[in-house]
């Protein structure tokens, strides 16, 4: 089954601050505290923002980044695996780039990010775990080091939110942090014949 679906993605990177070694992990650890805030009352949402914002800027170099996409793409729903596909922008600086985020339903915590085109990357990120990946630029591949730091999915069939705050390193250079949001909202209801979903 393979249905149109709006994205909304929300994302946010910074390169580690070299001489800071350990806060990839901290903020990581902030964010995650920030997203548990759930009912809480505006005063401690806002006193916990601040403390984020107070200590950004030792912790990072200039070039953070921070955007917000809106487009358009495809949810596929085929023998227990959920993907998501859309075509990246010059937003991004990856324009005629594909991305796919896959996953199977029985383990919603283990995330594939697969980019084919004008960027190369597969990226496995599991919570808690570091995993090898390959980035591969101008045909010559590099190994990157992936740490999921948190994975919260709610994505089914019928649209939902995937939150993913990991790093990223490669040998001999500086760490990036990300913190990435994907809201999919269904364009259409999924093709269903005598109660079963369709595989296309």
């Amino acid at each position: 089954m393979e249905i149109p679906v709006k994205i909304k993605i929300c994302s946010e990177f910074h390169t580690v601050n070299p001489e800071r070694t350990d806060t990839a992990q901290y903020l990581a650890l902030i964010f995650a505290g920030l997203s548990d805030i759930n009912g809480g009352s505006r005063e401690d949402m806002k006193s916990a923002e601040k403390s984020v914002n107070d200590i950004i800027s030792d912790m990072f170099e200039d070039d953070s980044e921070k955007l917000d996409i809106f487009t358009e793409g495809t949810l596929t729903s085929c023998d227990g695996r959920i993907s998501i596909s859309y075509n990246e922008t010059e937003l991004t600086g990856m324009e005629g780039t594909v991305t796919t985020i896959t996953f199977k339903m029985d383990e919603p915590g283990i995330i594939t990010v697969l980019r084919t085109g004008s960027v190369y990357t597969a990226l496995t990120l599991e919570e808690g775990r570091r995993h090898i990946c390959v980035y591969k630029a101008q045909g010559v591949p590099f190994e990157l080091y992936a740490n999921a730091k948190r994975i919260r999915n709610s994505v089914t069939e019928d649209g939902g939110m995937l939150e993913l705050i990991y790093t990223v390193e490669t040998y001999g250079a500086d760490a990036q942090f990300n913190h990435l949001k994907v809201e999919i909202t269904p364009l259409r209801q999924p093709e269903t014949e005598g109660g079963q979903t369709i595989c296309h």
